[in-house]
């Protein structure tokens, strides 16, 4: 049934798996249907989330755009549609680094005046967010965590939250657990949907598996929990369900 509003979403996985690129799907698809996302990123800038935006909606190689010297004529067509859909979705973007819940409350607010709603709020990633120094430094984010889930319900949005993944989950080249999310005693208790991405093809590349992705929902406190299948193109940053009975390729 997807998240709803006051819900704490968290997103775990391993660096360079897709998590940003899955959750700008997420941003894309609430934008379009319900009304305007916030996205507090800060590990990419707001050109780069762009460029990425751009590269999933046009279908257009990520690295044409990074590197217009040697993309080729055909695309700036493609580029120009997608711009102009993009133009057309509520989506505000905040990229300065280490925010802290007070940031992202205030931003929050910032967006819900101006747009007069605010349906979700995207963080990338968690372990980047700041704390309080006083504290150590599972304690500081077992604390966003609870403050996130505080927002989502004082707001009536959605937040997703983005998490790296222990490195414990590298160990076994197969799909993580809960118990691989850092800190993951506070977050699991928080989040009302946990989920786990995982590509195959990242984890122990074979021919016949570099597409080959996943996303658990591991926790559902309203739902049932289960495995679905995806397609990932990493040249245009696009995650695509797949028929849980086909074999992706």
């Amino acid at each position: 049934g997807g998240g709803r509003r006051g819900e704490l979403i968290v997103l775990g996985a391993r660096p360079s798996m897709g998590k940003s690129a899955f959750a700008l799907q997420v941003v894309r698809s609430i934008a379009a249907c319900a009304g305007p996302v916030l996205v507090c990123s800060m590990e990419d800038s707001a050109g780069m989330l762009i460029s990425r935006q751009v590269a999933s909606v046009g279908r257009i190689n990520l690295a044409h755009l990074r590197r217009p010297d040697i993309a080729p004529d055909s695309i700036w067509s493609a580029v120009t549609d997608a711009i102009e859909e993009l133009q057309a979705l509520p989506i505000w973007i905040d990229d300065r680094a280490g925010l802290g819940l007070r940031d992202v409350r205030r931003k929050a607010s910032y967006v819900r005046r101006r747009a007069g709603d605010l349906v979700a709020i995207v963080v990338d990633y968690l372990q980047l967010m700041e704390g309080d120094a006083e504290e150590k430094r599972a304690y500081e984010l077992n604390a966003v965590v609870r403050g996130l889930k505080r927002l989502a319900k004082d707001m009536g949005c959605i937040v997703f939250l983005l998490s790296q993944l222990s490195r414990k989950a590298d160990e076994t080249a197969s799909p993580p657990r809960l118990d691989h999310l850092a800190e993951s005693g506070g977050i699991e208790q928080a989040a009302d949907i946990i989920l786990l991405l995982w590509r195959e093809g990242k984890a122990r590349p074979k021919p016949d598996n570099a597409h080959k992705a996943q996303v658990e929902i591991a926790k559902h406190k309203n739902g049932p929990t289960r495995t679905v299948p995806l397609h990932f193109d990493g040249a245009t940053q696009r995650f695509m369900e797949v028929a849980e009975d086909a074999e992706p390729q």
